[in-house]
């Protein structure tokens, strides 16, 4: 089994093929599991495929320094690499397992190089409407890579990127294939803004939340500049995004909190806790990726740890209503009261999500010393997660204060839902965050501490399993 694990992806595309049609003669697989297209239409139904919106990474949230464990819900973990990953292990996923971060970005790849290489010769189609697909699926490609980069490679350094390892170039759509060169950084992030570059001249105008629009595909890009280290273009990407995301003819914004966690609102508390808002209706994600979050729903393995929740102020929606403090709704508080448990819904967005780009323009203009539009941005997502009276920044905050606040804000809106954990990679030698130490609890069932692990340079990557070199020993494995 290769790095695809063929078997796995040819279910999960049959699967993709019964959810999106029912028509007999929309797609094929052969035996080999394969997909045949034909005609253009066939390729735009492969990039509506549900197996593209969702995904899931066990260990995602537990890498996130944010989150704390408590007894006895750690000890009997229903996904086995939770607890290393929690743990910063060396090795979080045993020596016969699938990856799960690679067999499930490995089926998105072979869809986009299958768009990627054959829809410009299908059947049917215009050729304006032939490039927008393809645009589309180098969009999804670059998100992808984006991804897969930022757990199997180091993060970026242009010291160093051209000698750090990173995650192979795979340009087809060919499930035999065996002999992948492994790349570096710079060559996967170079790789990444030329299928952006290569995207946006053609993505479409029209707008669909599971689907790259023009817009979300200038927000990646901004994102990725920023994860480089370029503010500047950062920044640029991003303003033009907003322009788009403002000119869509779906509704592209923030909820306000104040309003929609009232009865009758789409966040109202209901019988199983808050309202959950379905991805294709959700106006803060014009480019909807999901990630199943069985933490924000169903369990209590992993919890905001009371120094993260110490962050909010006392007014903060998203921590009065957002949290529990027990591990159910007829289960009795957590011994230490600020020990919490987020009820938001089974999935947590990490696609293109209009808080996060507010939060990285702020960054951005307090970069490149805009303090009162980065002042603007937070403020306005503020006065939408608390009372107006509430929303304004504290008072005399120097321009590296407010980058902290910033970042603490990040934390504030994204807690346990994952996307902490790029955040923290990307900060960990800037000079202002450097000398933070994360770390990860296990508390007893009486709230004392039972062990305590920091986070090492070394495990901001995931390290390939055993399975995973011995099916492609060229590789070199992170440290």
């Amino acid at each position: 089994m290769k790095i695809f694990y063929i078997k796995k992806m040819a279910i999960s595309f049959i699967m993709g093929i019964m959810l999106a049609s029912c028509s007999d003669d929309f797609l094929e697989v052969d035996v080999n599991g394969r997909l045949i297209a034909e005609t253009t239409e066939d390729y735009s139904q492969l990039l509506s495929s549900p197996f593209l919106a969702g995904y899931f990474s066990p260990t995602r949230i537990a890498l996130s320094p944010e989150v704390c464990m408590l007894e006895p819900f750690n000890s009997g973990v229903f996904f086995p690499t939770k607890l290393p990953a929690f743990r910063w292990q060396d090795d979080i996923y045993l020596p016969d397992d699938d990856i799960n971060e690679i067999s499930e970005f490995a089926r998105s790849l072979y869809t986009y190089n299958k768009i990627i290489n054959e829809v410009l010769n299908s059947k049917g189609g215009s050729e304006s409407e032939k490039l927008s697909l393809q645009a589309e699926a180098y969009a999804g490609r670059a998100w992808t890579y984006f991804q897969l980069i930022n757990y199997f490679g180091k993060p970026y350094d242009p010291a160093t990127s051209s000698t750090d390892l990173g995650f192979p170039i795979i340009t087809e759509s060919d499930i035999t294939q065996t002999n992948f060169e492994q790349g570096t950084v710079e060559d996967v992030y170079q790789f990444i803004l030329d299928d952006l570059n290569k995207a946006i001249p053609n993505l479409p105008d029209t707008f669909n939340r599971l689907r790259m629009s023009l817009g979300a595909g200038k927000a990646l890009l901004a994102k990725v500049h920023i994860f480089m280290g370029d503010y500047g273009q950062g920044l640029d990407n991003l303003n033009e995004a907003f322009i788009h995301f403002d000119a869509a003819p779906l509704e592209v914004g923030i909820y306000d909190y104040n309003i929609t966690t009232l009865p009758g609102g789409v966040h109202a508390l209901g019988f199983l806790g808050p309202g959950f808002v379905n991805a294709n209706v959700n106006i803060e994600n014009p480019y909807s990726r999901e990630n199943i979050n069985f933490d924000g729903f169903f369990g209590a393995e992993l919890l905001l740890a009371p120094e993260t929740t110490m962050l909010y102020g006392a007014t903060d929606i998203r921590r009065n209503h957002f949290f529990s403090n027990s591990a159910n709704a007829f289960a009795p508080p957590f011994a230490l009261p600020n020990i919490l448990r987020l009820t938001s819904g089974p999935s947590a967005p990490y696609g293109i999500n209009i808080p996060d780009l507010y939060l990285l323009r702020a960054e951005c203009k307090l970069r490149l010393n805009n303090i009162d539009g980065a002042i603007e941005d937070l403020q306005f997502l503020r006065s939408h997660r608390m009372p107006v009276t509430d929303a304004s920044l504290p008072a005399g905050l120097s321009k590296d204060e407010l980058l902290i606040f910033t970042i603490e804000e990040r934390t504030r809106e994204f807690a346990v839902r994952g996307m902490e954990w790029f955040t923290t990679r990307r900060l960990f030698t800037d000079p202002l965050f450097s000398g933070k130490t994360h770390t990860h609890t296990i508390y007893n069932t009486d709230g004392t501490i039972k062990e305590t692990f920091v986070l090492t340079p070394e495990r901001l990557v995931v390290r390939f399993n055993k399975r995973f070199i011995n099916q492609n020993p060229n590789f070199t494995n992170n440290p």
